[in-house]
């Protein structure tokens, strides 16, 4: 008994959790920084690589801006950068862009905590932060095998999340920074040339730009006028990117091939209760919940500091930011309504939870700022739960960590719906990735051996949910079959032996 208690005092005291918090977080990124190894690219990867094959670089940019997508900044990316042109062995080093993925977001996580707190949290405390964050995201993403290990969605979607990050953390310094100073100079150009890279990555991010300069405006509008010209400039900045990015004739291109015919009206509904559904999964999982609950006491310390990023956080009012995060949730989700009538895809919806950790954080300061002004009893939170609170507020994270939501209680869904650290985790044990990876590295030698001809593929007998985007089909003359048989300088390809005959 004496043995039993002095463990749970350690392993629940302040350095105890913090250990603990380690270890859950090593435990839930290391199956993907594994998993990258056995990755492999789809679909628009090849179509792109040989885009840039037969056009060059600035053909192929200004095809998609004219043809395609306005989308300027990642559509350099979808160029030089994919691992595609890499040479005859490229598939040898993707596993770059999973790793490149996560230590992009983690970059942009650590600047956010750093401009946050200041001095007020060491670096290892920082860095817990950040891991505890992208663990967060990692174990609730929409789609793994789309927002971490296909090349087209890091480009598009994950990469410029990251950015958006920074993006935040410019605009951070510049609102702090004396205003008609050289540091203010400095900090406005950085802010600016970021706000032009992330408009133009993708609708998405361009929007949680606008949005932000425009509740930042208005801010300096009502309490801060000598903030207001600076702020002015950049949201001016964003509107002419986003003019640039929106009214790309690919745009128009793009959308008369989409047989859906807008109702504005229908998108406005839409969006709006896809903004609360989200809300409403994400929190009611109960995982992200119970990680705020056993951060409250650090959180609680940290507004207490005078002067910080946080503590002027903790001044807004909860409702605004509430409020405007359900708000920037409804407006994202507008370019899906309004173009194709439905939900995002899963590569969006997974950035879209990323910022909505962020705006959630920033909603937990502000609620938690509130209400220690209003409640006395709340600032006693600082100094940490008692052991017996932190002990079932850990239970309580465990449990709904391991929860699979399988509703119907059945023995065939059992673990179906689980999170994605345990599909990632039971894709490596069980050997499918392993499996997965040696039969597309065989593919991509049978077609790098093979003369110019039309080629039957073995389906794979193994697809890792966490992996596998989509595969190419058994139509020959689908354009991902199209694009995987020219890019290994074949004439057609197709799966299975259900395929179109060879031509004769």
């Amino acid at each position: 008994m004496r043995f039993t208690t002095t463990w749970s005092r350690n392993i629940f005291s302040a350095r105890g959790q913090q250990w603990l918090a380690v270890a859950l977080v090593v435990l839930c990124l290391l199956p993907f920084v594994v998993l990258a190894f056995d990755s492999h690219p789809a679909l628009d990867d090849f179509q792109d690589a040989v885009m840039r094959r037969r056009l060059g670089f600035w053909a192929a940019q200004r095809e998609l801006y004219q043809g395609w997508t306005g989308r300027y900044t990642t559509s350099l990316l979808l160029m030089d950068a994919s691992p595609l042109h890499w040479g005859p062995h490229w598939y040898r080093y993707y596993f770059l862009v999973g790793w490149s993925a996560l230590l992009a977001l983690a970059g942009g996580l650590y600047a956010c905590w750093t401009v946050l707190t200041g001095t007020a949290w060491p670096r290892r405390v920082r860095l817990l932060a950040t891991g505890v964050v992208l663990a967060l995201w990692l174990t609730q993403a929409a789609s793994i095998a789309e927002g971490l290990y296909w090349y087209n969605a890091v480009a598009v979607y994950t990469w410029p999340a990251a950015l958006l990050l920074w993006w935040l953390v410019a605009l951070v310094r510049l609102v702090r920074a004396r205003p008609d100073t050289r540091g203010s100079v400095g900090r406005g150009l950085v802010a600016a040339t970021l706000t032009v890279a992330v408009v133009g990555s993708n609708e998405v991010a361009a929007l949680v730009v606008l949005a932000g300069l425009g509740y930042a405006a208005l801010w300096a509008w009502c309490w801060h006028r000598p903030r207001l010209p600076a702020l002015a400039a950049l949201l001016t900045i964003a509107l002419l990117a986003a003019a640039a990015s929106f009214l790309a004739p690919g745009n128009g291109q793009r959308l008369n091939t989409i047989a859906h015919q807008p109702q504005l009206l229908q998108a406005l509904a839409g969006s709006g209760a896809a903004a609360a559904y989200f809300s409403v999964n994400w929190l009611g999982a109960g995982l992200l919940l119970a990680a705020t609950a056993l951060a409250l006491p650090a959180l609680a310390r940290l507004i207490a500091r005078p002067g910080s990023a946080a503590h002027g956080l903790s001044r807004v009012p909860p409702l605004w930011l509430g409020t405007g995060l359900l708000l920037v949730l409804a407006l994202v989700n507008m370019p899906s309504y309004w173009a194709t009538g439905g939900m995002m895809p899963l590569r969006v919806r997974a950035v879209v939870w990323l910022f909505f950790l962020v705006g959630w954080l920033a909603l937990a300061l502000a609620a938690l700022g509130a209400a220690s002004q209003r409640w006395p009893l709340l600032r006693h939170v600082a100094a940490g739960w008692p052991r017996p609170v932190a002990a079932a507020l850990w239970a309580g994270l465990l449990l709904f960590f391991f929860t699979d939501h399988n509703v119907r209680l059945t023995h065939a869904g059992a673990g179906i719906a689980s999170n994605n650290v345990v599909l990632a985790y039971r894709d490596w044990l069980s050997g499918a990735a392993a499996r997965y990876n040696q039969q597309q590295r065989a593919r991509y030698r049978q077609l790098q051996a093979a003369p110019a001809q039309s080629l039957r593929l073995a389906p794979l007998t193994a697809e890792p949910p966490t992996l596998i985007y989509y595969d190419i089909t058994t139509d020959s003359t689908y354009w991902g079959n199209s694009a995987y048989a020219q890019f290994f300088g074949q004439r057609t390809v197709w799966i299975g032996p259900g395929g179109h005959a060879p031509p004769r």
